[in-house]
């Protein structure tokens, strides 16, 4: 799976189209197009599939979408269901856990599939207590408050 990844990025990485406007002196994009945003379907397909017809509509934060993307993308989706990243932390889920998240008053999606980025790691404690250090802590810490 992680040499996978890595050659899916090499691939995007090697293939992405950089967009720089006339006389910009910051550069920067997350796609090659004005409206425009890449999708992850290795996090997640329910909000694609769900969405992709009617993200060039959407009031205040419409996303250009062509027919030949959307077709695409319909093609693309099946193939991930049920591999997704979504998918696996569902499957890790207790019936109760799933259940309250079914309620939607606890949101769990925004971590499951906004990417790695949204994850904020302390690398100091991890460096000072290693891996191991860090997994004994969250045990003693479960067994402090009946987790």
């Amino acid at each position: 799976v992680i040499v996978q990844r890595a050659l899916a990025l090499q691939e995007h990485l090697r293939t992405r189209t950089i967009w720089i406007k006339h006389d910009e002196l910051i550069v920067g994009n997350q796609a090659s197009k004005v409206r425009a945003a890449p999708i992850f379907p290795e996090y997640t397909v329910r909000w694609i599939e769900a969405e992709i017809d009617e993200l060039a509509d959407r009031p205040g934060a419409g996303f250009a979408v062509t027919e030949e993307d959307k077709q695409s993308i319909h093609s693309i989706t099946p193939y991930w269901r049920g591999k997704t990243v979504q998918d696996r932390c569902y499957g890790l889920f207790t019936d109760e856990q799933q259940e309250i998240l079914a309620s939607t008053i606890i949101k769990a999606e925004g971590n499951m599939t906004s990417g790695d980025a949204h994850l904020a790691v302390d690398n100091e404690k991890i460096l000072k207590l290693g891996m191991n250090g860090l997994l004994e802590d969250v045990r003693q810490h479960r067994a402090n408050n009946d987790v």
